[in-house]
């Protein structure tokens, strides 16, 4: 706990605010109700002017019931397209699935690419200059999605699920020009980094699935090159710990990691990995059975995540 204290207080300070600024304003868009699923389409203000399109789906007639919070760059487009059977198998588990976008995903992106002279970056960079980060801002828009859950009766437990649906690019590339016209893909580590940094603020969080997010801060510094989105950089990082410590924090509660990216946007190999989070697994060293960490992402994210709503 006092570990936990320590690092809330150092990401703090480095991420911009912490607390969201007021309670969320809930508008219902729509509601449909299908194969035994109700889905509700909602517009979550939870800053002035800052509204979050969010889709809600509970297993019908279900009292009440967890909810997985489902988080990525992309927002909750692909995950109803390449992650289906992973949410039909939530929702059929008694689950409930929420898919928010988070300022500047999904329906709410700038339009155009995401390279280092766009909209996208010219958003982070005001941030920034402001004395905030664009991660930081959407680390608040989730603690206020999770206050919304907390408010109607039907929710009782919640996990965090991080996703990256970016390419990755071949160990051992070689770098091209900077204004070439072919670039390396670009990571987007976001889902997974929110997933972590929720639970680290939240103590009622039940489970962590963090898939394709970085496997450090430390990575970045190990080349020339790093292929990084702006906003998912927070400058002074490695001064409060690196994502191995904020891992190990969340002991005992069930964790799930994989697929994990170095600063070039590079699948990150096992022994790397494990030397990587070495801090996390000496931190699970007695709930060894609640971790799950691995260089590629697997099948069984549904079923990983209905067995962690009892095992904290």
């Amino acid at each position: 706990q006092a570990q936990r204290e320590r690092l809330r207080r150092a990401w703090g300070g480095l991420l911009g605010e912490v607390e969201p600024k007021a309670d969320p304003v809930a508008k219902l868009c729509d509601v449909r109700d299908a194969g035994g699923v109700r889905a509700e389409r909602l517009a979550l203000e939870v800053e002035p002017n800052i509204v979050l399109p969010t889709l809600l789906m509970w297993p019908a007639g279900a009292a009440a019931v967890p909810v997985v919070v489902a988080l990525s760059q992309d927002g909750k487009g692909p995950f109803l397209r390449e992650r289906s059977g992973s949410i039909a198998g939530l929702l059929a588990g008694g689950l409930a699935v929420c898919l928010p976008d988070v300022r500047g995903t999904g329906e709410t992106r700038p339009d155009g690419l995401r390279a280092r002279q766009s909209e996208a970056t010219s958003l982070s960079a005001t941030e920034l200059m402001l004395g905030q980060t664009l991660l930081g801002s959407r680390r608040r828009d989730l603690r206020s999605v999770l206050r919304y859950l907390r408010g109607r009766k039907r929710t009782i437990r919640v996990a965090l699920w991080g996703e990256s649906f970016a390419p990755t690019n071949p160990p051992g590339f070689s770098d091209p020009q900077m204004d070439g016209d072919e670039q390396p893909a670009q990571s987007e580590p976001l889902g997974g980094l929110l997933a972590l940094f929720g639970a680290l603020y939240e103590e009622e969080v039940c489970g962590v699935v963090a898939r394709g997010t970085l496997a450090g801060y430390g990575s970045l510094l190990r080349d020339r090159y790093c292929y990084v989105p702006h906003d998912a950089v927070v400058p002074g990082a490695l001064t409060a710990g690196d994502l191995c410590d904020v891992a190990a924090a969340l002991a005992p509660r069930p964790l799930r990691m994989e697929g994990l990216v170095d600063g070039r946007n590079c699948p990150m190999p096992e022994p790397e990995i494990r030397r990587f989070f070495e801090p996390m697994r000496q931190a699970y060293r007695a709930a060894a059975d609640r971790l799950l960490l691995a260089s590629a992402a697997s099948d069984g994210v549904a079923g990983w995540l209905i067995r962690a709503r009892g095992d904290r």
